[in-house]
């Protein structure tokens, strides 16, 4: 799922550097059979003029009709589209999830009774014996000796250790022999 998510925030990038390119590739070159003409004021811009069709020149100030950019709401669309298409990635793999999942723990925090097992965020299991205003009281211990106060925030599941037994060969404490 990972790959995933970044192969997309990939492709979001080059999409997206790729619409802030200007078309042509061109930029500001001069093509054959133009010529260039300096503005009347000192400081403005050099005018590029271009034949027209029947061989006259145009005037230098007409604007060529290729050199028209597009404007309007068309353009602001296709300037922020990357940003409003990475905002949308962010939002529904990761702030998405992320909302349901803190909704789902709270939920289940709130429905915690006595009697519960449950397991603690650092990795401990025990038992609810007590409720307090926001914490429990919660039994820990292979004999339940242990009881402590802990958060309701810090319990993160409702779940019974899986006590799964060693394997072959491996060395098993005994706690009724003691070592001479």
């Amino acid at each position: 799922m990972k790959k995933f998510i970044w192969l997309i925030f990939g492709l979001v990038i080059v999409l997206g550097l790729a619409a802030c390119m200007p078309a042509g590739g061109g930029g500001g070159t001069i093509g054959i059979g133009e010529e260039i003409v300096a503005g009347p004021g000192v400081g403005q811009q050099a005018v590029a003029q271009q034949p027209a069709g029947d061989g006259t020149a145009a005037p230098a100030g007409a604007p060529a009709a290729e050199a028209e950019q597009p404007g309007g709401f068309g353009a602001m669309l296709v300037t922020f589209f990357p940003f409003i298409l990475m905002f949308a990635v962010v939002y529904f793999l990761i702030m998405r999830p992320q909302r349901r999942q803190a909704k789902a723990t709270k939920e289940m925090q709130s429905n915690l009774r006595t009697g519960d097992n449950v397991i603690t965020t650092s990795g401990f299991f025990g038992k609810i014996v007590g409720e307090g205003t926001d914490c429990f009281l919660v039994e820990f211990g292979q004999d339940r000796g242990v009881k402590v106060w802990v958060r309701k925030s810090d319990i993160a599941g409702v779940r019974s250790p899986v006590m799964t037994p060693p394997p072959k060969g491996e060395v098993v404490e005994d706690r009724g022999k003691k070592d001479k």
